[in-house]
């Protein structure tokens, strides 16, 4: 049995995964959290995300750093099978007719030897949310996807 799957997806740009505690440190299109430190590259935040030209890339916030879930806003939902990690799911092109959900579940065996990409993560707190880049992480309200990870987590992120 899964968990029950909402999908969000973006205005246009990417999504971000991030320690809910850190997520006020976002501040999306109004500012740029770097300007007091070096980095002043970026108008804003979402500039920031925007630059990440992969499928998956790391920013910093603050001392630890922000997942940016780059390439197309697609739709995204977060899904755990049993007593699995959970699963950042997100959609490339399928038809309309497919039920998403149902055909990962259906897949007892997945395979995740051969990701895309690959990238480290260390998190520290929980729970984890996804949200669109755009948004400062203080305003985001319902329109997230929160999840949790093992405490402690130092894994690597695959994109298959």
């Amino acid at each position: 049995m899964s968990i029950k799957p909402k999908w969000i997806k973006s205005g246009g740009g990417p999504l971000i995964c991030v320690e809910n505690e850190l997520a006020p440190q976002w501040l999306g299109v109004n500012a740029n959290s770097t300007t007091q430190g070096s980095d002043r590259t970026y108008a804003n935040d979402y500039k920031r995300a925007c630059s990440v030209s992969d499928y998956v890339g790391k920013i910093a916030l603050g001392n630890r750093h922000a997942l940016i879930l780059g390439d197309m806003p697609l739709e995204t939902q977060i899904w755990q099978l049993h007593a699995q990690l959970p699963r950042i799911v997100r959609v490339y092109y399928a038809d309309p007719e497919v039920n998403v959900v149902n055909k990962l579940e259906s897949m007892h065996d997945l395979d995740f030897s051969s990701p895309v990409e690959t990238l480290e993560i260390d998190v520290i707190s929980m729970p984890m949310i996804v949200f669109d880049s755009a948004y400062p992480g203080q305003d985001v309200g319902g329109a997230h996807l929160s999840f949790e990870l093992p405490p402690s987590y130092i894994g690597a992120l695959a994109l298959l």
